[in-house]
């Protein structure tokens, strides 16, 4: 209702077809309730909206097309990839120029990240290096960073300046310790301090998503709602030696859960776990989303900001019909770590917010 309410503000005085193109529609659960609602709330809306979800799950498609079969041919479910320009403009449907609303609900939480490692050498070079995966037991490994793709995300997301500037407070931090260590190795100790390094996960998977979008739909508006912050892993069943080593030792690192035979939840002090035996969840970093939608669409970019869930929930949903009679309010109070990020881009046209029509607060 408050989507389907904001779509309704952000459309007022246009006319033409109303295009939706969501990213992994999970059961069709948004689809069905956002459609449902117009139909009720907002007809002449909805009798020109065209809904679309790319899927990148043929089990889920599949079910999503079978529960949206009451709207008719107003609805398309794209089997692809959203990182793929080619499903995006399928799911669009129109002319590159056409607008489109584009939805992406806790699915950037879920999109693969890569791990850079920047290091200072002895002689003070700067080199960035990237994990992989080797070997039957998963072993990371570090290399040149020489993929395009990480090299542009840690460049577009801002990382880069903060992995310096995490580089030059560690060695602020290490000064004392740096000189302690010289000392001992001028008595026979071995310094720990050759190589200074700090590392991140850096959204990758998300910055080809945002190109698809840019290529596919240019002429849109971005809705990206997902968490903002996980709880701290449990993991008080490891070994210091385990912690120690983790390369979860980074910025932005991952939730790594899975559950044992028992049902109970286990955190993990790894990413590279055996395939399809835990869950991996990133915490949406919000201000570097910003940064890397604003420099994925350059000058075709008009407006871009993030809120706590909390603040979009308060203008747009019915709060009466969600506040419980001691006055709790589950829709504002269960989901505290989670943000909505907003943008929009045309070229040249501006596609500015404006306030919400009373008959639909």
């Amino acid at each position: 209702q408050a989507i389907g309410a904001w779509i309704a503000q952000q459309a007022h005085g246009h006319s033409g077809r109303l295009r939706v193109v969501e990213i992994g529609g999970g059961t069709g659960t948004n689809a069905l309730c956002l459609l449902d609602w117009a139909r009720s709330n907002a007809p002449s809306l909805y009798e020109r909206m065209s809904y679309s979800i790319v899927e990148v799950s043929e089990p889920l498609a599949d079910l999503q097309a079978r529960r949206l079969t009451a709207h008719g041919d107003r609805v398309r479910v794209v089997y692809g990839d959203a990182t793929d320009a080619a499903a995006l403009a399928e799911a669009h449907g129109g002319s590159p120029e056409d607008h489109a609303f584009v939805l992406a609900l806790e699915v950037c939480d879920n999109m693969p990240h890569d791990k850079v490692v920047l290091r200072l050498s002895p002689e003070g070079e700067e080199e960035l290096l990237e994990a992989v995966v080797v070997g039957p037991e998963n072993e990371e490994q570090l290399r040149p960073a020489e993929d395009e793709l990480v090299l542009d995300a840690v460049e577009s997301s801002g990382l880069l300046q903060v992995l310096r500037k995490d580089l030059r407070d560690r060695q602020k931090q290490d000064l004392f310790s740096q000189l302690a260590n010289k000392l001992g190795a001028v008595f026979g100790g071995r310094s720990s301090c050759d190589v200074e390094t700090t590392a991140a996960f850096v959204p990758t998977t998300a910055l080809a998503f945002l190109r698809a979008v840019r290529t596919a739909i240019p002429n849109h508006t971005l809705f990206l709602a997902d968490f903002d912050d996980f709880p701290p892993a449990d993991l008080s069943w490891c070994t210091p030696e385990q912690l120690r080593e983790s390369p979860l030792r980074a910025r932005n690192a991952p939730l790594v859960s899975s559950r044992d035979v028992h049902g109970e939840n286990r955190d993990h002090p790894t990413y590279a776990v055996e395939h399809g035996t835990a869950d991996i969840m990133w915490a949406v970093d919000f201000p570097a989303y910003v940064y890397m939608y604003k420099k994925t669409m350059g000058s075709a970019a008009r407006t871009c900001r993030f809120d706590q869930s909390r603040a979009f929930l308060e203008q747009y949903a019915n709060m009466t019909a969600t506040r419980t009679l001691s006055g709790y309010n589950p829709l504002l109070e269960d989901f505290t770590n989670t943000s909505i990020l907003r943008a929009s881009s045309s070229p040249p046209a501006t596609n500015t917010e404006r306030e919400v029509p009373s008959a639909l607060r």
